[in-house]
């Protein structure tokens, strides 16, 4: 369902040969800050409270390399046809696009939280001949082994993959209740907590499993669940998502 108070735009950018160049999502909807009514605006993403959000990453300029600063300057004047307060870019990574739009707004207060984006490189761990828990500091090694024999009392470990949609819909369901009672504990509602969240990643296992596109895994003791991992996989790389 769409929000009432969603309003949402799809735009093409194309050059003087009329060739699409780039391409956008633009969501315009009035959030509340305290007593002032602020008109935002999203760059390629849906608008949504934080708690209902599928937190995008790798958020970028749709456009042909090199047409970055010519689309957020076309970006910026169609933002202008209506009155707005904030540009929202969640998830922007530090890259030409970036600097395309802050040529295109050098009149705007930048409000940024920089997250650091970890990674580990499985070619660089094969090449370097060791076992990947070796390539640990000793503290998580030795945290690592001691777990690997109190879950083997319980019986084999075991890592499975769902063999079916409706497999990975039940892995997921899995994860969200163990997730769920992770952070309640902590006092924190959890991801899963909000329903549209939870419909959109069912929907999103629905289209993309088939495809070989998202991966869920569920590591168990003998008979005992130890826990489920879900992720995202796109040319050759695994982009890990959330655990439970």
């Amino acid at each position: 369902a769409v929000r009432e108070d969603v309003e949402a735009d799809s735009l093409l950018f194309r050059d003087g040969e009329h060739t699409v160049v780039g391409a956008a999502v633009l969501v315009r909807r009035t959030v509340r800050k305290g007593p002032f009514a602020i008109r935002r605006v999203y760059l390629n993403t849906s608008g949504e409270d934080d708690a209902d959000s599928a937190c995008i990453e790798y958020n970028e300029l749709l456009c042909r390399p090199g047409y970055e600063p010519a689309v957020a300057r076309a970006l910026r004047a169609h933002i202008d046809r209506e009155p707005w307060d904030e540009l929202a870019v969640p998830g922007v990574i530090d890259g030409a696009s970036l600097r395309g739009l802050q040529l295109a707004f050098p009149d705007a207060h930048e409000v940024a939280q920089t997250t650091r984006d970890y990674y580990i490189s499985l070619d660089d761990v094969r090449a370097s001949g060791k076992d990947c828990v070796e390539l640990l500091s000793a503290r998580e090694r030795t945290r690592y082994r001691q777990n690997v024999r109190a879950y083997s009392a319980l019986g084999d470990l075991v890592l499975e993959e769902p063999a079916t949609t409706t497999d990975a819909l039940g892995y997921l369901d899995a994860l969200a209740e163990l997730h769920q009672k992770t952070w309640i504990s902590r006092g924190a509602p959890g991801s899963f907590a909000s329903q549209p969240f939870r419909d959109y990643h069912r929907r999103l296992i629905e289209r993309c499993f088939p495809l070989g596109w998202s991966q869920l895994l569920r590591v168990r003791a003998g008979t005992t669940t130890i826990g489920y991992q879900y992720s995202f996989l796109f040319e050759g790389r695994s982009y890990f998502y959330q655990c439970g």
